[in-house]
């Protein structure tokens, strides 16, 4: 399956060959780490309805399914033309779009600033993805009730920020942010 997601991540928008071979994480822990306190600014927005494509304003799915055993093809992924709202994601340059419970977040050049690594620091079992591309970092991971993951990338100019999603247990909704 590596494989497959290496060529799902790397079919964001352009297709440029891997530099690195991203990792595959899957924990055998059941252990859940407790999710990052909400913060007004970190919330994600209200959900009032979903549009013709099944999603809310927030961006994501109107219902993210449990986990299935594989992620989004090439075609779901770029059929996907809306982003979900992820607090400082515009701001460092990655895209973030949701198939299913899949979340993919694409970090790009801008300007002169570049993408230099991405790893995944911290999982709760659910798979995930992270590597790579060219000059692009992404990961894709299956976001999950009563899961945490956080992945943790840099930049050439020394900039840096970790990725955090969790979806606490009695939530109706993920929390994913981009920490800077």
């Amino acid at each position: 399956m590596s494989l497959f997601c290496l060529i799902a991540l790397a079919a964001c928008d352009e297709k440029p060959v891997p530099s690195t071979v991203p990792e595959r994480v899957v924990a055998t822990s059941t252990r859940t780490a407790a999710p990052p306190e909400a913060t007004a600014t970190a919330a994600p927005p209200e959900a009032t309805g979903p549009d013709a494509d099944g999603f809310l304003p927030d961006g994501m799915p109107e219902q993210i399914p449990a986990p299935g055993p594989k992620p989004p093809t090439i075609g779901e992924w770029e059929s996907v033309k809306r982003e979900i709202s992820v607090l400082n994601s515009t701001a460092l340059g990655c895209q973030t779009r949701m198939v299913r419970e899949w979340l993919r977040v694409s970090c790009r050049p801008s300007g002169s600033r570049l993408p230099t690594t991405v790893a995944t620091k911290q999982t709760s079992g659910q798979q995930a993805y992270a590597g790579m591309f060219g000059e692009r970092a992404s990961v894709v991971v299956q976001v999950v009730r009563g899961k945490s993951y956080s992945a943790f990338y840099t930049w050439n100019d020394g900039s840096s920020a970790t990725l955090e999603v969790s979806w606490a247990a009695g939530s109706p909704r993920p929390l994913i942010v981009l920490k800077t």
